[in-house]
C-alpha cells in the first residue's frame, strides 16, 4: 500500500461534507423513486423481486457505494487509520465502478446491437461479465499489506491492476460514448426514420456521462499523488455522473408513464366511439321498428 501524503485544508473538509450530504440524499430519492413513483403509484405491490431489477440494483449500488466511499473519507478527516480506510475505499471504488459498468451496459446494449457488429458486442458483453473481477481484484493487494505488512512487490501488482481496469473503463466509455453520437446523429439526418425516444433520452445522459467518467479518470491521473486532491476531483465527477443517471432514469420512467397515459387515452377514445355507434345503430333499429 502506496504511502498517503493526507493534509486537507478547511476547504477541502466541508467539500466532502457537503459530497456526503449530497450522496445520502441521492441515495434516498433513489429509494423513494423505485419505491413510490416507479411501483405503488402505478398499481404495483412492493416486493424484493419486483424492485430487484438490474437496473435498480446496480443503480442502488453505485449510490451506495459513493456514500460509503465518502463516508470513508471523513473517517480519515476524524482520524482513522489510514490503511484500513484506504482498504475499504478501494472496495467501494470498485463496487461503483462495477455498478456503472453493469447499468451502462444494460441502458445501451440495444443501441450497441443495432449500431455495431456481432462480434464487437460479444466481445463488450465478455468484458462486462469480468469487469467485476478485475476491478475487485484491486482491493487484494491492499488488503493483503493490511494483513501482513508493507509490500514493494504487492504495491506494485495493485498498482498494474489499477491501470488495467481504468483501462477496461476508459475503453467501455468510449465504446459507449461513439455509439451514443453515432446514434444522435443518425436520428436528425433528414430522411431518417423517427427514432425511439428512450434511446434517444439513454444516448443523451449516456453521453454526459460517458464524459464525465473520463474527465474523472484523467484528473486521477493528474492528482493521484496528493490524495485529499484525487479523491475530491474525482467525487465530484463521480457525483455529478450519478445525478445524471438518476435524471435518465426519472426521463425514462416519464416517457414510459407519457406512452402509458397516450395508449389508455386512444383506448378509451376507441371505446367512446364504439359506444356512439353501437347507440345511434340501436336507435336507427327502433326507428325502422316503429
Amino acid at each position: 500500500m502506496t504511502d498517503i501524503a493526507f493534509n486537507p485544508s478547511g476547504t477541502e473538509m466541508l467539500v466532502i461534507s457537503v459530497l456526503l450530504g449530497l450522496s445520502f440524499i441521492e441515495t434516498l430519492f433513489l429509494v423513494y423513486f423505485i419505491v413510490v413513483e416507479e411501483t405503488l403509484k402505478v398499481g404495483h405491490v412492493v416486493t424484493l423481486k419486483r424492485i430487484s431489477t438490474p437496473f435498480n440494483v446496480s443503480l442502488f449500488a453505485m449510490g451506495l457505494s459513493l456514500l460509503s466511499l465518502i463516508a470513508s473519507e471523513v473517517c480519515l478527516l476524524l482520524g482513522a487509520q489510514k490503511d484500513i480506510v484506504v482498504t475499504a475505499e478501494d472496495c467501494f471504488f470498485s463496487t461503483y465502478q462495477v455498478g456503472y459498468i453493469i447499468y451502462s451496459y444494460q441502458r445501451a446494449k440495444g443501441l450497441l446491437s443495432t449500431i455495431l457488429p456481432t462480434y464487437v458486442t460479444l466481445f463488450v458483453w465478455s468484458l462486462v461479465q469480468i469487469s467485476p473481477l478485475l476491478f475487485y481484484a484491486q482491493v487484494i493487494p491492499d488488503a493483503i499489506i493490511l494483513i501482513d505488512g508493507k509490500s514493494t512487490k504487492l504495491d506494485e501488482i495493485g498498482h498494474i491492476i489499477s491501470i488495467a481496469g481504468g483501462c477496461v473503463l476508459l475503453f467501455l466509455d468510449l465504446l459507449f460514448l461513439s455509439v451514443f453520437i453515432i446514434f444522435i446523429y443518425s436520428a436528425r439526418l433528414p430522411n431518417s426514420t423517427k427514432p425511439d425516444n428512450r434511446f434517444l433520452i439513454v444516448s443523451k445522459y449516456g453521453s454526459i456521462a460517458s464524459l464525465l467518467v473520463v474527465l474523472a479518470l484523467v484528473m486521477f491521473s493528474l492528482l493521484s499523488d496528493v490524495h485529499e486532491h484525487w479523491f475530491i476531483s474525482s467525487s465530484v465527477f463521480f457525483q455529478l455522473l450519478y445525478l445524471d443517471l438518476l435524471v435518465m432514469k426519472i426521463e425514462l420512467h416519464r416517457d414510459k408513464m407519457g406512452k402509458l397515459r397516450s395508449a389508455n387515452d386512444s383506448t378509451a377514445e376507441a371505446r367512446r366511439k364504439t359506444r356512439s355507434t353501437s347507440t345511434r345503430q340501436e336507435g336507427e333499429v327502433e326507428s325502422g321498428d316503429k
